[in-house]
């Protein structure tokens, strides 16, 4: 097997290098800067720095290399890499550099009064990298979500300050799958907000997650004014808008939108005119939502029974992604609105039940909840509209298959708990006009949805 040529830790002085072995050649490690958008501070600007890390095979031949920006690339004096091997690596990346290792575990500010921007979390991920000449691409993502708090001010008063409070500060940070999780048994803390313009436009980074937000105002007469949105859904990479009326009475009136779909709040949370300050929405009704590893899920109870109604997002500890599981389309963003396509082992925990079985399978449900039966899918199908299913699909990944896996929603299947006699397993299927059936196919053949059923 060829080797990556590695010395000294694959980083080398440009001059040592080709005295050390001039059969080899050797370039500037140059890393340009790609991104979707930047939701805080704009592009990246001179002087902004990078952590660089590349592995091979389970081992780090650089580790929280800073590089720095000098408006076209990022790079650090003398640092090289060999370009005459065809053995790729994974190269990651994140902003804003920490010198005391890479944040796998990364807390926001909770003044951001100065600049979001050291709150502004991005990470880059790309495996099959080879070092070249020319300068390496990386498409940088937001890990954490922007609140863009937009406010009428009819108070008669100056704002002086902008809060949110509510939502857990720390996040466990994936730079393979480039998503952040808050750390449960943290608890929650105020933001104070950047004002972007006074007495209209502020801002503030916060950790994805859904929960109870409280937004706080404070005018120059020293008066507070404060509201909650029940169950407000903020998710990575995206940006959200909460607008603000606020009177001279000290009533406070907002509502949030944003890059919500299929959140099961019609693209937007906010007052329910009652003018208690504490929202509402079907957020606030615990017997229409349930929360598992950080994700809040809408449920309803049909024909006696309480099911999910959107597609299951959680990733399995110790699971692949793009092996045990997939992104539709390829796109972690889509995992807020359509869920994670699981293969059939990861979805019932890894171990396949027994051919006729009837024995409850939890899987990666969560507890009280259970994979459901082929019957009781077929039963559900029965009952209600089509669109129940709207979000639901699958992906057919093949030994040779290319990225990106394809999320097919022409075919709506979802994963069954039940294992048939020849050893293949039952999907809900539903396809174009058919009537609902019950399909059966091998174990490894699709990656699909899975609604979990309380027990």
């Amino acid at each position: 097997m060829k080797h990556l040529l590695i010395l000294a830790s694959i980083l080398l002085l440009a001059g040592c290098a080709r005295s050390a072995d001039d059969a080899h050649e050797f370039s500037e490690i140059r890393i340009v800067p790609k991104m979707n958008s930047r939701s805080a501070d704009g592009l990246f600007e001179p002087k902004d720095v990078i952590g660089l890390t590349v592995g091979k095979e389970g081992a780090s031949y650089i580790d929280n290399l800073p590089l720095t920006f000098d408006g076209h690339v990022f790079s650090t004096a003398g640092a090289s890499w060999s370009v005459d091997t065809d053995m790729p690596a994974t190269l990651a990346a994140y902003y804003p550099y920490q010198s005391d290792g890479v944040p796998y575990r990364f807390s926001i500010a909770t003044d951001q009064r100065g600049g979001c921007g050291p709150s502004d979390l991005l990470g880059a991920f790309l495996p099959g990298f080879l070092p070249s000449f020319y300068p390496i691409e990386l498409l940088f993502y937001h890990l954490f979500a922007e609140l863009d708090i937009l406010i009428d001010n009819r108070s008669g008063q100056p704002i002086t300050e902008v809060s949110v409070g509510g939502f857990i500060p720390t996040a466990q940070v994936d730079f393979r799958t480039l998503s952040a999780k808050p750390v449960y048994g943290t608890p929650p803390s105020d933001v104070l907000a950047y004002c972007a313009v006074p007495d209209e436009r502020y801002q503030v980074v916060l950790v994805p997650q859904r929960n109870d937000m409280t937004v706080r105002i404070r005018t120059e007469d020293g008066v507070d004014r404060m509201r909650t949105i029940h169950g407000a859904p903020l998710a990575y990479g995206e940006s959200y808008k909460l607008r603000v009326a606020l009177t001279s009475d000290a009533r406070f009136e907002l509502v949030l939108d944003g890059d919500i779909v299929d959140w099961g709040y019609a693209g937007s949370i906010g007052d329910d005119g009652n003018g208690d300050g504490t929202g509402g929405g079907e957020g606030s009704d615990p017997s229409t939502v349930l929360t598992y590893e950080g994700e809040t899920y809408r449920i309803e109870t049909i024909n006696g029974k309480q099911w999910m109604t959107e597609n299951l997002r959680y990733a399995p500890v110790g699971a692949v992604p793009y092996d045990d599981y997939f992104y539709p389309n390829d796109e972690r963003n889509s995992v807020a609105s359509l869920g994670l396509l699981y293969r059939y082992k990861t979805a019932v925990g890894g171990k396949l039940p027994k051919p006729n079985s009837t024995t409850v399978v939890q899987g990666i449900c969560p507890d009280g909840w259970r994979v459901p039966t082929s019957a009781e899918l077929a039963e559900l199908a029965a009952v209600v509209p089509r669109d129940f299913f709207a979000k639901a699909g699958y992906y057919q990944p093949l030994d040779d298959y290319d990225y990106p896996p394809v999320f097919n929603s022409s075919k709506i299947y979802l994963i069954s708990s039940t294992v048939l006699s020849d050893g293949r397993v039952n999907y809900l299927r539903l396809q174009g006009t058919s009537t609902t059936n019950i399909h059966a196919l091998p174990v490894d053949r699709i990656a699909a949805s899975l609604r979990c059923v309380k027990d």
